[in-house]
C-alpha cells in the first residue's frame, strides 16, 4: 500500500514539475514571439523596465522576508532568555549553598523549567537538556560529578549558542570553570 502512494506521489509530483517546465517555456516563447516583433531601438528600454521591476520586486521581496524574520528571532530571543537566566540563577545557588534546595524544592524547578524549555527552548536546548538530565538520574554518572559537569557545560554552551552567541573561542572548561569560581 504504501509503495503505490510512493508511486502515486512521484506521479504527481513530476506532473507539477513538467506542467511548470511547460508553462515556463510557454511565456518565454509567448514573450520571444512578442519581443522579436519589435523595432531593435525598443528593446534595449523594454529590457530595462522589466530588468529594473524584476529586482526592485525581489528587493523588497527579500527585504520584508528578513525584517519579519529579524523581528521574530528578536522576539524569541526575548522569551528565551528569562527561562534560561532562571536555570543558571538556579545553577549557581546550587554551587553556592548546594544544601540551599531540598529534593522537593529542585524536583519543582526541573518540572517548571522543562515546560517552559519545551516552549521556549531550541531543538538543540531541549536534546542537552534531555542528555543533562538523562545523565543526573543515572547512578554509574551520577557518582562522578566529572560527567555531569561535563554534561552541564554542553548545556550553557548550548543555551549560549541559542541566544546568538557564536562560542568559536570557548575552550572546554571555560564556562564550567567561570561557574565554579564565582
Amino acid at each position: 500500500m504504501k509503495g503505490i502512494l510512493k508511486i502515486i506521489n512521484l506521479v504527481i509530483g513530476l506532473a507539477i514539475i513538467v506542467g511548470f517546465l511547460y508553462g515556463f517555456w510557454y511565456l518565454l516563447s509567448s514573450l520571444w514571439r512578442a519581443f522579436s516583433g519589435l523595432p531593435k531601438e525598443y528593446v534595449p528600454a523594454i529590457v530595462t523596465a522589466v530588468t529594473t521591476f524584476i529586482v526592485a520586486v525581489m528587493t523588497i521581496t527579500l527585504g520584508k522576508y528578513l525584517e519579519r524574520r529579524m523581528i521574530i528571532d528578536k522576539e524569541m530571543r526575548e522569551k528565551k532568555i528569562p527561562v534560561y537566566n532562571e536555570l543558571i540563577d538556579f545553577m549557581f545557588d546550587l554551587m553556592d549553598n548546594p544544601h540551599s534546595k531540598t529534593p522537593v524544592e529542585m524536583n519543582d524547578f526541573i518540572k517548571d523549567f522543562t515546560k517552559k524549555i519545551l516552549v521556549w527552548g531550541s531543538d538543540e536546548v531541549i536534546i542537552q537538556w534531555s542528555n543533562y538530565r538523562n545523565i543526573s538520574k543515572r547512578k554509574e554518572e551520577a557518582n562522578d560529578p566529572n560527567i555531569i559537569l561535563k554534561e552541564l557545560e554542553k548545556l550553557l554552551l548550548t543555551i549560549r549558542k541559542d541566544v546568538g552567541h557564536k562560542n568559536k573561542n570557548l575552550k572546554e572548561g571555560i564556562l564550567l570553570s567561570m561557574f565554579l569560581k564565582s
